[in-house]
């Protein structure tokens, strides 16, 4: 468990901090994959401080999950430095996430830009630097038993729901769904694939929300929510457990498997999703995608 190499989206803040915290503490050594590198730096240095470990183990490094070519960036970056260190990817967490965030300016639906298509494409980017016994964790809600996926005739997602939650519900469906899949198609390859559920948490989720929601939200949240620490704990017990080797598990809550939804568990829907996530990212397109995964196991 020692000396593995982690990546964890969003590990500068809330659950991402909490999980980059347990990792660092069990010996590993951590990249907090971030957009805000100032806040990142900050956060490190706390880490570092309190889990006393070297400098060396934990790393900042800048992805912005709503830009593509900024993705392919980070991905290329961590693969020579990977190369040069003559490591694989043991773990990768794609924890970050967003909530109730307006349209882009051409409508597309921001909340599965940042919650699924980027994560989709930096998984399969990382993948050609990982091997047998390494692990994907892919952190989902609850909330997806709430979420639906709809697919046109040319295989692209045609439902566009206006409420914040149905859009967050849509996003952590798709989580999971892309794990099904992941777990298809890397087991000739013996990497595991998990979805999590943290539970609800007292985090900056909810930032992007009107200031008079925030105010109403914040003493309940405080009040009745988990903390950060609480709920990073499914997705190490998916990142470290050995007890998980070898199990037919799709998604994690407190530490237990739980069934996830119909819909999450429907084969046909997860090879949809992926299709229509291919397209999205243009996955292949570009010469930072060489080597990734884009075959079906044979």
């Amino acid at each position: 468990m020692e000396d593995l190499f982690c990546i964890v989206s969003g590990g500068n803040s809330g659950i991402g901090k909490e999980i980059s915290r347990g990792l660092l503490e069990k010996g590993a050594k951590v990249v907090l994959a971030c957009r805000n590198m100032d806040s990142c730096e900050l956060v490190r240095s706390e880490l570092l401080a309190s889990t006393g470990r070297s400098q060396s183990s934990c790393s900042c490094a800048q992805v912005d999950l709503e830009d593509l070519q900024s993705i392919r960036d980070f991905a290329v970056r961590q693969k020579k430095d990977l190369k040069s260190a003559r490591r694989k990817l043991d773990v990768l967490i794609n924890n970050a996430g967003v909530m109730s965030l307006p349209d882009g300016p051409d409508g597309e639906d921001r909340t599965l830009l940042a919650n699924h298509f980027g994560p989709f494409l930096l998984t399969n980017l990382m993948i050609p630097t990982m091997s047998t016994g390494s692990r994907i964790v892919n952190v989902s809600s609850r909330a997806h038993y709430q979420g639906s996926l709809h697919f046109d005739d040319s295989e692209n997602l045609c439902n566009h729901p206006r409420w914040w939650f149905a859009k967050y519900s849509r996003s952590k469906l798709a989580n999971v769904s892309f794990t099904l899949e992941l777990q298809r198609r890397l087991q000739p390859k013996g990497i595991t694939a998990y979805a999590t559920s943290p539970g609800p948490v007292n985090t900056s989720l909810f930032r992007n929300f009107p200031w008079y929601t925030q105010w109403v939200l914040r003493p309940l949240t405080s009040a009745l929510f988990r903390t950060p620490k609480q709920g990073a704990q499914s997705t190490l017990y998916a990142a470290l457990s050995p007890e998980l080797s070898g199990k037919n598990v799709l998604f994690i809550h407190d530490d237990c498997p739980m069934e996830a939804s119909e819909s999450a568990r429907d084969r046909s829907t997860a090879q949809r999703l992926w299709r229509a996530s291919e397209k999205r990212v243009e996955l292949g397109k570009y010469p930072e995608d060489e080597g990734c995964l884009l075959s079906e196991p044979s």
